[in-house]
């Protein structure tokens, strides 16, 4: 440890006293120090050198929190005027930005440190109160050094305790678990005592190691992770329940079989534990004939965590006290006394002392000129309904520690603590507080939200999860997501509420949610970090009804060659898995475990809610996005056009290596990232919607440093004179293939060729056809209306569009071909599908990035893949679009109108020819650089 934290946690562990800037405290002080017979002369100069001292040391401790230029969040009633000149009371979240009076917090760490753990560990905005009051008590003028949080499991009182822990000081934080403790352990706890030298576990250890342990002495070693039963509450929870088992697992085995023994897990706890521990050591040191040359086993006792709380100046949390043994407590009504401030000493006995051959201390006095600053008592506690196990506290209890009950949870809420579980931090409450200048400033706020985010990773010694980046990078789709989920959180919380259905509008689900369901299936924010956990891994999935799987019938007992795939950015589908699990998890909790009611009012909120893509042309009008939309993002949704530009150069140059193997130079010598930032910076300038003009792959090393793009243009053949039979250029003129879809897979380029695509010929052709057949309208030709306009992407009713475009291809022996890439688009979504012929594997996870699905037409199971994306796409779509959609397809193409096979069918056909051809051939077209 260097000087300077040694310093710093010496502030902490600094005297009260010795912190108060208060005169009369200082003379009080310095009299006692230098005695009756001092004179007043001595007696002001050593208050005077205190009261500098103190000053000094509260100064190096103080880290303000709602100033000016650095406002924070606070909850909290405020008066409201109305245009009719009437006001009235309400809570709303404002800021605190007071550089006079701010909120301080004590604390060893830096200004930085405690800025970023304050803004990124925000508790909910209704807690905030709590939080604020928490700050006031550990002043150094507190004298009441203790809080109590009431609610219901899972609302983060624990963790606003252990963040006030955290926010003052690097220590970890120790949390005493109450539940079903005797309250007295807080105070002096059983200890074994392995004799000298810790001799009957170090010969235990010996023996284990060698070997020699007797049979029967295992079997005993191993109910050593027995001792403690884990409580029901966090049973409940799979990630406290393993943190639990890792706290209290004791004996573990390695890979060669071979057991060893935390002893220090052993060797404290409750009088129960420790008399259990001693029985069983006591049968295994007879077994192996350990009792003699200072292997004595016995108890003894020792100070237990409050006392040593008190004694090393640091923060504690008592969780669940109410669920703690009834009338255990008896023995802590003086200590709340003294630590709410109404007595200045407490004497607390130890009832352990001189029993069952145990020694240790035989009592403790708390001093209030013994405190530290850093001292401080957080106790949490459900409420009464929560079970059997959570008892009422006596009137006295109440009384000395006044509990804080935390209201119930409002949308604002759920929103809140969605960010945090997503992304770190409470991206909403900030936009909330902040909204004018996130508004004016989108990327500075976005900017100041990462810096904060990046400063909280460097406390906790980890980066930035990278989906975390990710999704704070369009901080926008967070803040929308975020809202729609709450939504649905808070509807889901209430329907399974049984105490509260009728005051919440769900009387009809009395029937199907009582009270035992509650317990085990309602919503609280521990539901959402589990449902986002399930929802950030890649899993398998199921295929989709009425798909077609072939087995291998014959070599069944060979292993699959599974197809080489770089690994997948987990925020690519994020929002489709976790929209996916969450209507899994409604349907399990509901429709499956026969509550039909419940899982029809569950389907509605999360209808309303827009979790998914499910109304896309109502979407298409109103520019609404869904849950699904706004968090299946990637790199290629960033503004930052340095990580856009590091991503395409990965693309840019695997690409490259897989058509010329003699190029073996790295990423940076074939192209650098700031080549590739201006080239994506001109291509932003560029409108290619209206010019046509799209950008490929240069493949020559010569010009490649300097133009990594080359210019494309569409010749349709639409637009052709009708005496010209031919095309007027050769293959060579054609652009390959593979470098389209190597453009459609980098970020910027995608986006841009995409727009490029479309164009209104059609329509042009159809209404001079239309004419000439006596029509005044394409409709009154035979041609479908909305089909034409899905073909050319210019739908005001769907967001559809298709096309075909002809490009080179050349297969593996060498031979030169036209082939066709069929594109479908969801202009809502942003999503599409391209089928086409076969391109290298690490293409594919940069398709995906770009929001398209890409299928090679020859692979096994095209039609199928095919089939996916298109419902995909089409999803929530009436069977006429789809119907639009298909003729679309064949207007362009060459498909009989008798031609009844699905549009999966037909594109990946490669017989199905052209009607109107689109070829893209090269251009002259050169990015300004």
């Amino acid at each position: 440890m260097t000087k300077e934290a040694k310093k710093e946690t010496h502030l902490l562990t600094t005297k009260i006293v010795d912190l108060l800037v208060d005169e009369n405290v200082q003379l009080k002080q310095a009299r006692k120090i230098l005695g009756p017979d001092a004179s007043e002369a001595k007696v002001k100069a050593e208050a005077e050198r205190r009261l500098e001292n103190a000053r000094k040391i509260s100064a190096s401790l103080e880290k303000p929190l709602g100033t000016s230029d650095r406002p924070f969040p606070m909850w909290g009633t405020q008066r409201i005027d109305h245009e009719d000149g009437q006001s009235s009371l309400q809570q709303i979240l404002s800021v605190i930005a007071d550089d006079t009076h701010p909120m301080k917090v004590y604390s060893e760490r830096s200004y930085k440190e405690v800025i970023a753990l304050a803004y990124c560990d925000m508790p909910v905005p209704s807690m905030l109160p709590l939080f604020f009051d928490g700050l006031e008590r550990r002043k150094p003028e507190s004298t009441n050094r203790t809080q109590m949080m009431i609610g219901d499991p899972g609302a983060g009182k624990s963790f606003l305790g252990g963040l006030q822990g955290r926010l003052r000081s690097k220590q970890s934080i120790e949390v005493f678990d109450c539940g079903g403790k005797n309250m007295n352990e807080l105070l002096f706890e059983m200890v074994l005592d392995f004799g000298k030298g810790d001799g009957l576990a170090t010969a235990i250890d010996k023996k284990l190691q060698a070997g020699t342990l007797h049979t029967l002495s295992m079997g005993l070693i191993e109910q050593l992770n027995t001792l403690e039963t884990m409580p029901e509450e966090i049973a409940a929870d799979p990630e406290q329940a393993k943190e639990w088992t890792e706290q209290h697992t004791a004996v573990t085995v390695d890979g060669n079989g071979r057991m060893s023994v935390d002893w220090e897990i052993v060797k404290t706890g409750s009088v129960e534990k420790i008399t259990k521990a001693h029985d069983l050591l006591t049968r295994i040191s007879h077994l192996e004939q350990l009792e003699g040359g200072g292997n004595a086993l016995g108890m003894n006792s020792q100070y237990g965590p409050l006392i040593r709380w008190f004694i090393e100046g640091r923060e504690g949390v008592l969780d669940e006290y109410n669920k703690s043994k009834e009338g255990s407590d008896n023995a802590l009504q003086t200590v709340w006394q003294f630590l709410n401030g109404e007595i200045q000493t407490c004497t607390v006995e130890n009832p352990l002392k001189n029993k069952d051959l145990s020694a240790g201390p035989s009592s403790f006095t708390f001093r209030r000129e013994d405190m530290q600053a850093g001292f401080f008592v957080t106790l949490t506690g459900n409420k009464t309904e929560d079970g059997l196990t959570t008892r009422s506290l006596n009137k006295s209890v109440y009384s000395r520690l006044s509990p804080q009950t935390l209201p119930e949870p409002e949308i604002g809420d759920w929103q809140h603590r969605i960010c945090q579980m997503m992304v770190g931090m409470p991206v909403s409450t900030l936009y909330q507080a902040f909204e004018d200048q996130a508004d004016a400033n989108p990327k500075e706020f976005g900017e100041w939200l990462m810096n904060l985010r990046k400063a909280k990773a460097e406390i906790e010694g980890v980066p930035v999860p990278e989906l975390q980046e990710t999704l704070l990078q369009n901080w926008q789709n967070v803040v929308n997501a975020s809202q729609k989920l709450a939504q649905f959180y808070n509807a889901w919380a209430n329907m399974t509420d049984a105490e509260n259905l009728m005051a919440n509008d769900n009387s009809d689900l009395v029937e199907e949610v009582d009270e035992e369901y509650s317990k085990k299936e309602g919503i609280d924010f521990r539901k959402i970090k589990q449902h986002l956990e399930e929802a950030i891994p890649i899993r398998p999935r199921m295929l989709p009804p009425g798909s077609t799987a072939l087995a291998n019938f014959k070599d069944f007992d060979k292993p699959p060659v599974l197809v080489e795939k770089e690994a997948e950015s987990a925020s690519v589908a994020f929002g489709t898995r976790l929209v996916e699990f969450l209507e899994r998890m409604v349907f399990e909790k509901s429709e499956a475990v026969k509550k039909p009611e419940l899982y029809k009012k569950l389907q509605t909120e999360m209808e309303a809610a827009h979790l998914r893509d499910v109304h896309l042309v109502e979407a298409a009008r109103n520019g609404q996005r869904s849950v699904e939309q706004d968090l299946n993002v990637t790199v290629y949704d960033s503004s930052d056009l340095g990580k856009q530009a590091l991503t395409a150069r990965k693309v840019f140059c695997d690409f490259l290596r897989e058509f010329d193997k003699d190029i073996t130079e790295d990423d940076e010598q074939i192209i650098t990232v700031d080549r590739l930032k201006k080239t994506l910076a001109s291509l932003n300038d560029e409108d290619t919607a209206e010019t046509k003009d799209i950008f490929v792959v240069n493949r020559d090393p010569e010009t490649l440093g300097v133009f990594p793009l080359v210019g494309a243009k569409i010749k349709d053949s639409t637009t052709y004179p009708e005496d010209q039979k031919h095309a007027d250029f050769n293959l060579g003129d054609m652009i390959n293939h593979d470098d389209l879809m190597a453009s459609l897979a980098l970020p910027t380029v995608s986006a841009k060729n995409m727009a490029a695509i479309w164009d209104t010929h059609l329509s042009e052709m159809a209404a001079e056809n239309a004419l000439v057949e006596g029509g005044d309208t394409p409709e009154q030709a035979g041609m479908p209306d909305e089909a034409l306009d899905i073909a050319e992407n210019r739908s005001e009713q769907t967001p559809l569009a298709t096309t075909t475009l002809s490009v080179l291809f050349e297969d593996a022996s060498g031979k030169a071909k036209t082939v066709s890439v069929h594109v479908v688009t969801n202009t809502a979504s942003g999503k599409s599908l391209v089928v086409g012929e076969k391109v290298p594997s690490k293409l594919q996870n940069a398709f995906a990035e770009a929001g398209i699905i890409h299928v090679d037409r020859h692979e096994t199971g095209a039609k199928g893949k095919v089939d996916r994306a298109l419902n995909t796409l089409t999803r929530g779509m009436k069977d006429e679009v789809k119907t639009f959609l298909v003729d679309a397809f064949k207007y362009r193409n060459g498909v009989d109108d008798e031609d009844t096979r699905s549009l999966a069918a037909l594109m990946v056909d490669d017989k199905v020819d052209m009607t109107f051809y689109k070829w893209v051939l090269k251009s002259d077209k050169k990015l300004a650089m």
